[in-house]
């Protein structure tokens, strides 16, 4: 065995089959897996609309929280690049989810699920209005995107607790 084979990670059918088991390096990939099938409602995962907008979602996150974006007082020094890349990963978030929420309520409407509208028509208009009150009141932007972010965990929640109840696509329970 070559240095070289040691830092490679093990085939695929040695790893265990807890994605949690220290060692597997698979972790995340099948961690995040089960999170889209179930957000997407179907057992295709981030190839259905809304849980590819979810996976979508996910990873402008952690752009956003990657880049560092300028700083609140006047005059300290920052990295435009940076300021530049967190701007453009939370706008792109903010389509992610506002789009998602659409692709979500339509496809529930297509499988003629009951869904809960008034909460998608508040977290689609925090999703416009909170970030152009941001824009227009600087002085407030740290509130309103607190309240941005708590209107999305409450949809996102409530989208947890429709899908822990809801049958799957081949008929069965979702583990509880």
């Amino acid at each position: 065995m070559s240095a070289g084979a040691d830092l490679r990670a093990p085939d695929r059918q040695d790893r265990g089959a807890d994605p949690q088991e220290a060692g597997t390096g698979d972790a995340t990939p099948r961690t995040g897996d089960r999170v889209t099938r179930r957000a997407g409602g179907v057992r295709r995962g981030a190839q259905t609309v809304d849980g590819a907008w979810l996976a979508r979602l996910g990873f402008l996150m952690a752009a956003a929280a990657a880049f560092s974006h300028r700083p609140w007082q006047p005059g300290r020094d920052f990295d435009r690049t940076e300021d530049l890349l967190h701007s453009v990963a939370a706008t792109t978030m903010g389509i992610a989810f506002a789009a998602g929420v659409v692709a979500t309520a339509v496809l529930a409407a297509r499988r003629g699920r009951r869904r809960a509208r008034v909460l998608d028509a508040v977290a689609l208009a925090a999703s416009v209005v909170l970030p152009l009150g941001m824009s227009a009141l600087p002085e407030a932007d740290g509130v309103l995107q607190r309240l941005m972010f708590a209107v999305a965990y409450v949809w996102y929640g409530r989208e947890a607790l429709v899908l822990r109840r809801t049958p799957d696509e081949v008929g069965t329970r979702r583990p509880g």
